[in-house]
């Protein structure tokens, strides 16, 4: 199983989200989530949508890896180091826990190019038009594109 994460922020006025799409060995969609948030920085989303991620991976209890375009904090956790800004330090600290009590998720980056789904359901709920059904859907939609 993939699970792929993605943070959306555009400002600090506006709602961030995230997006975290499951993906099943034929490369279908079959899980997934998504939720606004508030947040002063984009690592925040980030961060959010990584832990969120790991969380489902850890529900599945089997072998996931779990895809963030955000080089730098797949790199820290890969580290195991928490020195983040006060707002992520817990949820780093979590998702290093995560990944020491749960040796078959691993964490990798990947281009952007390779997340554009966990992307556009983060962008879609940041700016309130993901289609409820989403998850059931989200394959045909960009087959359409």
């Amino acid at each position: 199983m993939e699970i792929h994460c993605d943070g959306s922020f555009i400002s600090k006025s506006q709602p961030a989200a995230y997006g975290v799409v499951a993906v099943n060995h034929h490369g279908q969609v079959c899980d997934g989530g998504a939720e606004t948030l508030l947040c002063s920085t984009p690592i925040e989303a980030e961060a959010r949508a990584l832990l969120k991620g790991l969380k489902l991976a850890q529900e599945y209890g089997s072998e996931c890896i779990v895809q963030s375009d955000c080089q730098v904090l797949v790199k820290d956790l890969g580290k195991g180091k928490s020195r983040w800004p006060w707002r992520c330090a817990a949820w780093m600290g979590s998702m290093i826990n995560i990944l020491g009590s749960n040796p078959t998720i691993k964490v990798k980056e990947v281009p952007r190019a390779m997340n554009v789904r966990a992307d556009w359901v983060a962008q879609s709920k940041a700016r309130s038009n993901l289609p409820v059904d989403w998850i059931n859907i989200l394959d045909l939609i960009f087959d359409l594109l």
